[in-house]
């Protein structure tokens, strides 16, 4: 958990519901309307969520698989 909110920023809140579901959000302060440059950033938070999580979504489909 810790290794994800350096990588991602202290936005990023993880919740533990369960011990096979965690929660990980983040709440965006909007100051503006909706536009392509907030849709442009948002991409790329997203963009920087997969390369952060896909490699730790591989391993544990891995050890599951094991």
């Amino acid at each position: 958990a810790i290794e994800i909110q350096a990588q991602l920023g202290q936005n990023v809140e993880l919740e533990e519901w369960t011990k096979s579901w965690t929660r990980l959000h983040e709440t965006l302060h909007m100051d503006a309307d909706l536009n392509e440059a907030l849709a442009a950033d948002v991409a790329r938070r997203l963009a920087r969520y997969i390369e952060v999580l896909e490699p730790i979504l591989a391993e544990e489909r891995a050890a599951i698989a094991r």
